[in-house]
């Protein structure tokens, strides 16, 4: 990460804790937190960040709507990155799982220097035919987005997009094409079966 930096590389790190891994959860909290400093764009939820990180979030009742675990959650992105000045972008999917092969998929990105919390259109009771790899491809395609030049906003739309398009086919290896992403972007911002949150 330090080379990389060294040489200009935008670096992102997606935490995650594993037990098997490093039962010891305190030196883990303490290997992430080495990195996270060296990282330019962060990706985790609302767990990853307390288990990876041990940063807690203010609690919300499970029957909250999505508005208010936002607000909570966005809480936690600004004490992170007050924490973490180097970070330039702090992001996730949001899933919530209505059955084994239905979802409700959407996405957040924090722009540090802005101070803005940007959302992707909520995509509704979507059919999936793989969720294994959505939050890669939500990071993949935020990261690919950035790469192309285009705003903060929009790659949280992409990263969005490719998300749940990656998860409608089998496998967590992306086989759609950009025009597909972008595609759904579109569907979604048009209201295509599609709840966008204000």
């Amino acid at each position: 990460m330090r080379a990389a930096g060294e040489a200009g590389t935008f670096r992102a790190f997606d935490l995650n804790y594993r037990s098997k891994v490093e039962p010891d959860k305190e030196r883990a909290r303490k290997q992430n937190r080495q990195i996270v400093e060296l990282t330019d764009f962060l990706v985790g939820n609302q767990s990853d960040f307390e288990d990876a990180l041990g940063e807690t979030c203010r609690e919300v009742n499970q029957d909250e709507s999505l508005d208010i675990w936002l607000e909570a959650y966005s809480e936690l992105l600004r004490a992170v990155a007050q924490k973490y000045p180097n970070l330039k972008l702090i992001g996730t999917q949001l899933r919530a799982a209505l059955s084994a092969d239905r979802i409700n998929w959407g996405a957040v990105l924090y722009d540090t220097a802005e101070d803005t919390v940007h959302q992707a259109a909520v995509r509704e009771n979507v059919e999936i035919a793989d969720r294994t790899g959505g939050g890669d491809s939500f990071a993949s395609g935020v990261t690919a987005a950035l790469l192309d030049d285009k705003t903060v906003a929009d790659a949280v739309q992409l990263g969005a997009a490719h998300g749940i398009c990656v998860q409608s086919t089998p496998g967590d290896v992306s086989i759609v094409k950009q025009v597909d992403v972008e595609k759904e972007v579109k569907r979604a911002l048009t209201g295509g079966g599609v709840s966008a949150l204000r």
